[in-house]
C-alpha cells in the first residue's frame, strides 16, 4: 500500500508538472482536444489538471484503505474513504443519524502521526477551501467542472485560475497527510498516551 499511495502521488504530482510548468507544447494536441464552447475551455491542459486533483484526492482514499488494514478497523474496502474512516454512524428507526462517534480502533491505536491526519480530515468537514475541494472533486469525478476562459466565479464552474491554487492546495495536503502515514508506520504504531488523550477530547 505505501509504495502505491507513494507512486500515485508521485504520478499526480508530475501531471502537475507537465500541465503548469514544462515547456512542452501541447498545441498539436489541442488542435483536436482544445476548444471553447460557451466560454468554457476543455483541452490537454485543462484535462491534466483535472485528472491531477482527481489523483491527489484518490491518494487520500487510499492512505484510508492503509490506516483500515493497519488498526483492523473491519471496514469493507469498498465503503472506505476518507471521509467515512473515522466514525461509527448511529442511526434511529427512521435510519436519521443520530450520532457519530471516533471508531475505538483509532482511538486506541495510539498512533500519534494518524492525529494529524485526522485533523486535516477535520478540515475538511468544517474549513471552506476544504469543502471547495470536495466539491471540485465531486463534480470532476461524477458530474463535470467547466473552466470558464473569462477567469470569473459563476456557480457551477471554475475560472481556470482557480482550478490550479486549489490543485496545488490539495498536492500540499496530500504530501502532508503521506509523511504522517511514513512516520506513523516506521515508529511502529507506538501506544502515546497524548495521542489517546487527544482522540478522547474530541470524543467529549
Amino acid at each position: 500500500y505505501l509504495n502505491e499511495i507513494k507512486n500515485d502521488f508521485i504520478t499526480a504530482r508530475f501531471q502537475a508538472a507537465l500541465s503548469l510548468y514544462c515547456d512542452y507544447d501541447f498545441r498539436p494536441l489541442d488542435i483536436h482536444t482544445q476548444y471553447e464552447q460557451n466560454e468554457y475551455r476543455y483541452g490537454i491542459k485543462v484535462g491534466l489538471l483535472k485528472n491531477t486533483l482527481l489523483g491527489f484526492y484518490s491518494v487520500l482514499d487510499k492512505i484510508s484503505q492503509f490506516i483500515n488494514e493497519y488498526l483492523e478497523l473491519g471496514e469493507k474496502s469498498g465503503d472506505v474513504t476518507f471521509n467515512r474512516i473515522w466514525h461509527n454512524v448511529i442511526k434511529d428507526k427512521n435510519c436519521k443519524v443520530v450520532a457519530k462517534p471516533i471508531k475505538e480502533g483509532i482511538i486506541k491505536s495510539g498512533v500519534f502521526s494518524f492525529n494529524a491526519i485526522f485533523d486535516i480530515y477535520k478540515d475538511f468537514q468544517q474549513g471552506k477551501e476544504y469543502e471547495e475541494l470536495r466539491s471540485f472533486r465531486n463534480k470532476i469525478a461524477h458530474r463535470f467542472l467547466p473552466v470558464d476562459i473569462r477567469g470569473g466565479e459563476f456557480e457551477d464552474g471554475i475560472s481556470e485560475e482557480k482550478l490550479i491554487e486549489n490543485t496545488l492546495l490539495l498536492a500540499r495536503i496530500t504530501r502532508n497527510c503521506i509523511m504522517y502515514l511514513i512516520q506513523g508506520v516506521y515508529n511502529g504504531g507506538i501506544s502515546l498516551q497524548n495521542s489517546r488523550n487527544h482522540f478522547s477530547q474530541l470524543r467529549q
